[in-house]
């Protein structure tokens, strides 16, 4: 889709920070996190809502985040990790994307997308 900011972002549009890219998904720090670390897995194909998905890529975006999730919660030293998929009018973009949440029951942001993405990014190259 033309104006999805999810799609932009995947084509480098938009700037990001991106945490892991391969050839089905890109992983970002969400803009506004609602805690330290609070990623987004992103399929590069235009997928409106998991309804969409075919097996095979949200089966990949399942591996992705548990392997950006494990790093995530190794690097941040966190004790709980939430993944959340938003559907119909909970979901404020209309672009299939999976939220990994680290330490969600006891924590909120305390540092910007920016300062936790310079704190961790090393960790996943």
């Amino acid at each position: 889709m033309d104006n999805c900011i999810f799609c932009k972002i995947a084509k480098g549009e938009i700037p990001s920070n991106k945490l892991y890219e391969d050839d089905k998904v890109i992983v970002i720090m969400d803009l506004n996190p609602v805690v330290d670390g609070h990623s987004l897995v992103i399929p590069k194909k235009h997928v409106t809502d998991f309804t969409e998905l075919d097996d095979e890529l949200l089966t990949h975006i399942n591996k992705v985040a548990k392997e950006v999730g494990t790093k995530l919660v190794d690097v941040l030293g966190t004790s709980a990790l939430q993944l959340v998929v938003n559907y119909l009018d909970a979901q404020e973009v209309k672009h299939y994307h999976l939220h990994i949440i680290p330490n969600n029951r006891c924590a909120k942001a305390t540092r910007s997308s920016q300062e936790t993405y310079e704190m961790i990014k090393d960790s996943f190259k």
